[in-house]
């Protein structure tokens, strides 16, 4: 892929994946969005499981995330790398607005093959600065993050069960957007 630094507007993403279904992504999408307000950002939100859970959709929007993007709204349920071109498409909508940053929720677990292929086309990889993986445990967290650093991915940050009932999710998403800033 070849950008053209003229007309190619690119917006920081943050992926937030989990390696298990329920690890807590959403609930580490919406402290991650709540710290980088906190950091004086604007944050756009981008769900990618097409389900339009109202879970997940009204999280983001207490947590502050405004415009908020389902893939959906689009109509279809995709997977894999046609996911991933819809997301692009979707971030390339929040670049024209005046979003300082996207967190981008995507769709499953880390190894459903759906997931993988998703998080690595080229249409979503080329515009993620880093993944907030969220497990069940600390074994489960350490076997991903080692597993995704092999494969290229940049973990900036893990989160699990153990952080639902804290803050410290929303202090370190101040910290990544102070980084992004």
């Amino acid at each position: 892929m070849t950008l053209d630094p003229a007309t190619d507007v690119r917006l920081p993403s943050l992926a937030v994946l989990g390696t298990v279904d329920r690890a807590g992504r959403t609930t580490a999408a919406a402290r991650l969005v709540r710290g980088l307000k906190r950091a004086g950002l604007s944050v756009g939100a981008i769900r990618l499981n097409g389900r339009r859970s109202g879970h997940g959709y009204w999280s983001m929007v207490d947590a502050g995330a405004s415009p908020i993007l389902d893939v959906g709204d689009q109509g279809a349920r995709l997977r894999g790398p046609r996911l991933g071109e819809a997301a692009a498409v979707l971030l390339d909508r929040l670049a024209m607005g005046r979003t300082d940053v996207a967190v981008v929720e995507l769709e499953r677990e880390l190894f459903d093959a759906g997931a993988l292929k998703t998080l690595a086309s080229e249409a979503l990889s080329a515009r993620l600065v880093g993944v907030l993986l969220t497990a069940p445990d600390p074994s489960a967290a350490g076997y991903a993050t080692g597993w995704l650093r092999r494969w290229g991915v940049p973990v900036v940050a893990v989160s699990g069960a153990g952080d639902r009932a804290s803050d410290h999710a929303a202090r370190d998403g101040a910290a990544v957007g102070r980084a992004c800033a």
